[in-house]
């Protein structure tokens, strides 16, 4: 095992003196390789810098204002293969290198930046509002991101789930459930801007914004990688894997460096632009030497390195031998491949010695030939101008069509909402004419009502006053009756002393007592005849304020003078029913005093038998 891990490091040495040599011999070839790099196709999805002040856009929200979303977490099945998804953001950042982003678009308030690659994948950035970037990394066609990274934590997820966690130094960290929400919320924000760069509009990046977030953002790319180089676990990851990934990133670096340099050279910034030139030379031939050196088909872009499955304990020694027979293999062939090409390396600097002893002797040529390249250059460079400045202006144009547009909508919509409020308007007068109508016709019933109540109120105290008059009328009557019956007892008592004796006397008390007792009977009769006359004139008179309220209900007069006639009617005969019974009374009492006296009553005038 020792020994592959030396062969192993030995063929990563090897690349490595390769990749510097081909580097130093395109160097020595610079206007050629420069030349070229001038030529270097621009990224499919890369707009133009754009000069326009840059509309005035908040910093996206803290992971705390972000919608909560659960995720589920799992491991991934190897601790060797917690490094594939930081590897594979690393692997992105290196590819897109210092090249400005493709284009930014609106989303939620503010306007990220996107790098979309030729390759398919994709990276996002957006500005924090303590400073500093959050990244979202995605593979071709996916729509949602296997890595995201803040200034303090990295996640990777894998089929919709979290899977690992990274600290800022990059290692490898269980997830918490602190860390298990953040990752949960920022998977949801990632998927949103994804489908927002898919589906907004996109703008050219303001170019002094870029040139003031650009350190930033390339030392967020350079802490990072050297978190890399500083953590063993993921630089060993790093040295088995990268060669595999490299090819695949080889031509989009060299795009995006020279789209870099570029940049660079129209803001006559020398040093930076030569660092990328060499990086874009580097790109290439790194690339072509580690496509030579695997020289097999490398693995789909889709989903990261494809994880070990579980086998048996037999077979894992069996597969491990095999593996071991296979890196040694494999070492021995790059080591031989490398000893090749360090040969064909130093026949090449020979020949670039030799070409490079008869090309001082046309320096004069060359540099005539360097003057009109460079001319070439500007002229070129003032044709991309141009055709930006065209493609702004263009852009401008379609811009002010669309705000006609949206104008235009708007003003419909604005009348629109007129007639809609005009039709309100005369629904709510009809409304308020209608609720105007039923008032006035409660008001009127109302009125109707309460003169109604009133009629009744004067006919009830009317029919209590002839009741009234009924009673004092019975009460003079009773009075009457009672003196009439007291003077009719004073006189039999008196004719009684005068032909009796004592026993006169006594019966004579006697038949006073039983006289006051008829009284009492016939006041107790009269009283009841009185009270149900009263209740039957009660009854009468109700029932007669139900008719005279029916009547009033209608508003009908003549019914109500009617049913007053009626009331009248009944308070009259009521009185007479009274009169009568009160004329009657004092017979009744001077019949039952006589029988109980046991004489008739034309005996009292009679006198006593000698």
């Amino acid at each position: 095992m020792r020994h592959t891990t030396l062969m192993g490091r030995a063929s990563t040495f090897a690349i490595a003196i390769a990749i510097a040599a081909l580097a130093a011999a395109c160097q020595k070839n610079a206007p050629a390789a420069a030349a070229n790099i001038d030529q270097a196709a621009t990224p499919v999805a890369t707009l133009p810098l754009s000069d326009a002040p840059p509309p005035a856009m908040a910093p996206a929200p803290p992971v705390s204002a972000l919608p909560a979303y659960r995720l589920p977490v799992r491991r991934v099945a190897s601790p060797r293969d917690r490094y594939v998804f930081a590897e594979r953001a690393g692997e992105a950042a290196y590819g897109f290198g210092d090249a400005p982003p493709d284009y930014a678009f609106d989303y939620d308030g503010s306007r990220p930046w996107a790098w979309q690659g030729d390759n398919g994948y994709e990276t996002v950035v957006e500005p924090l509002p303590d400073g500093g970037d959050r990244y979202y990394y995605y593979e071709p066609g996916a729509d949602q991101p296997y890595y995201v990274r803040d200034p303090n934590y990295g996640y990777g997820y894998q089929d919709g789930a979290l899977v690992v966690a990274y600290d800022r130094y990059g290692h490898a960290v269980d997830p918490n459930y602190q860390l298990a929400d953040e990752a949960g919320r920022y998977f949801w924000r990632a998927r949103a801007l994804r489908d927002a760069s898919r589906r907004s509009q996109h703008y050219g990046v303001n170019r002094s914004y870029w040139e003031q977030r650009r350190p930033r953002i390339s030392e967020d790319r350079n802490q990072w990688l050297a978190a890399r180089d500083q953590n063993p676990d993921w630089r060993a990851y790093h040295d088995q894997f990268a060669p595999q990934e490299q090819p695949t990133w080889s031509q989009e670096r060299y795009r995006r460096e020279a789209e870099a340099y570029r940049y660079d050279q129209t803001a006559n910034n020398a040093p930076q632009a030569a660092r990328e030139r060499d990086a874009a030379l580097a790109a290439v031939a790194g690339g072509a030497f580690m496509a030579a050196r695997h020289g097999q088909p490398q693995p789909p872009q889709g989903a990261p390195s494809p994880v070990p499955q579980p086998v048996g304990p037999g077979m894992a020694v069996q597969q491990a031998q095999a593996q071991s027979a296979a890196r040694l293999q494999a070492a021995q062939q790059a080591q031989a491949q490398a000893e090749t090409q360090r040969a064909a390396l130093a026949n090449q600097q020979a020949q670039l010695a030799a070409r490079q002893a008869a090309s001082q002797a046309q320096a004069k040529q060359s540099a005539v030939a360097a003057g009109a390249r460079q001319a070439q250059l500007q002229s070129e460079a003032v044709a991309r101008q141009q055709a930006a400045l065209r493609a702004q202006q263009q852009a401008a144009a379609q811009a002010s069509a669309r705000q006609a547009q949206i104008q235009g909508q708007l003003q419909a919509q604005q009348a629109r909402q007129q007639d809609q409020a005009a039709n309100e308007a005369r629904a709510q007068a009809a409304r308020q004419a209608q609720l105007q109508a039923q008032s006035q016709a409660r008001q009127q019933q109302a009125a109707a009502q309460a003169q109604a109540r009133q009629q009744a109120a004067m006919q009830a105290r009317a029919a209590d006053q002839a009741r009234a008059g009924a009673a004092r009328s019975q009460a003079a009557q009773a009075q009457a009756a009672r003196q009439a019956q007291l003077q009719s007892q004073a006189q039999s008592a008196r004719q009684a002393e005068q032909g009796q004796a004592q026993a006169a006397r006594q019966s004579q008390m006697e038949a006073a007592r039983q006289q006051q007792q008829a009284a009492r009977q016939a006041e107790q009769a009269q009283a009841q005849a009185a009270r149900q006359s009263q209740m039957e004139a009660t009854r009468q008179q109700q029932q007669a304020a139900r008719q005279a309220e029916q009547t009033q209900a209608q508003a009908q007069p003549r019914q109500q003078q009617q049913a007053a006639r009626q009331a009248e009617q009944s308070q009259a005969q009521q009185a007479q029913a009274a009169t009568k019974q009160a004329a009657a009374a004092p017979r009744r009492a001077e019949a039952e005093a006589a029988k109980a006296k046991g004489q008739k009553p034309s005996d009292k005038q009679n006198g006593p038998t000698p």
